[in-house]
């Protein structure tokens, strides 16, 4: 079905098929077949013609991914793939290519995925196209440097790394809190960027940095998973109909600075570990009727604590630690006075 593939397979020389070329040995030097509607994927054995300088096959309906194979033809110096319909990453071996000059691969929107840094051995590379496509370059200096020279038909996005194992956090998250429910949850469990994900904030290494989700209906427990995202500064999910009680897990966020839980439905004591949160300026745990129980003393660790607020609980001072909580309150906004829990009776 191709538009021209004049004596292909035919008993002839291949140099006489249509878009081969030969050298004087009579093996395949160039295949050039653009805009020949050609569909289906592109062959792994074309990593067999190992004189193969020119490789063209841009302008067709080419589907699939690029093969690894093409990493082994040794003397390619030109591959143009441009204006198909691949998908998938830029397979590591094509950085094995160091004779190639060009590399176009744009207009194949399903292109996707971060440059392999093998790509920066290209040291010959004169043109290298990926617009249109969902290529991005990680942000290395070694990336930076490989580009300077190197025409690129328009800037290169930036990749937005993740930290690993981040997203199945937002994932369990997403699941405990009952996501599909969420007033919004606009992007939540796509394949774009944590970043574009309502009310997630990333930093540039792609590491979560804020969970902003006040009263969104957010429904269920918060899971302990929260407790690996190492990077958190702020997360905030007041408002909602949380329940169950506060994971001791949290205490691992060691940059964590604010923590908001409040005007939820939460139950029992505060988990000790909450006082590892040495950077903490502000904790509200105020309107959630079935937090009990006495403070533990582990809280007077947060010496950056600005704002304690716990009214509408049934949290307490302990008496036998009131002097050690007094103290540590007197420079903290507790939004008023602070309950002493009651002695039991003998």
């Amino acid at each position: 079905n191709w538009t021209n593939n004049t004596n292909w397979l035919s008993d002839g020389p291949m140099g006489n098929w249509h878009g081969v070329t030969t050298d004087e040995s009579g093996a395949v030097t160039g295949l050039i077949l653009l805009d020949n509607e050609l569909n289906g994927t592109i062959p792994s054995e074309l990593g067999q013609l190992s004189n193969l300088q020119h490789l063209k096959l841009s302008d067709n309906q080419l589907s699939g991914s690029i093969p690894a194979e093409l990493g082994q033809l040794a003397n390619l110096m030109r591959l143009e793939l441009q204006n198909n319909e691949l998908s998938g990453s830029i397979p590591p071996e094509i950085g094995n290519l160091v004779n190639l000059t060009i590399l176009y691969l744009h207009k194949n929107a399903d292109l996707s995925g971060p440059l392999p840094s093998d790509l920066t051995n290209l040291m010959k590379l004169e043109q290298f196209f990926i617009d249109e496509t969902q290529l991005c370059v990680p942000p290395t200096p070694q990336f930076a440097a490989w580009l300077e020279g190197i025409p690129t038909r328009g800037a290169i996005p930036e990749c937005v790394l993740e930290i690993e194992g981040e997203r199945e956090v937002l994932v369990a998250f997403y699941n405990a809190t009952d996501g599909p429910n969420w007033t919004n949850n606009t992007n939540w469990l796509s394949d774009g960027p944590m970043g574009n994900w309502h009310r997630v904030t990333t930093n540039e290494s792609g590491a979560v940095t804020e969970l902003l989700l006040v009263e969104n209906n957010l429904q269920g427990t918060v899971p302990a998973e929260l407790g690996q995202l190492s990077s958190l500064q702020i997360v905030r999910l007041s408002d909602n109909q949380l329940s169950s009680a506060i994971p001791a897990e949290l205490g691992h966020l060691v940059n964590l600075m604010r923590l908001e839980l409040h005007a939820n439905a939460l139950s029992g004591p505060i988990p000790p570990e909450i006082g590892s949160l040495v950077d903490l300026t502000i904790l509200y745990l105020h309107k959630n009727a079935d937090l009990s129980g006495p403070l533990p003393l582990e809280l007077t660790n947060l010496i950056n604590l600005e704002q304690f607020f716990m009214d509408e609980t049934q949290l307490c001072i302990p008496p036998s630690e009131k002097d050690q909580f007094d103290t540590w309150l007197e420079g903290i906004d507790s939004k008023g006075a602070t309950p002493t829990c009651a002695v039991p009776d003998m």
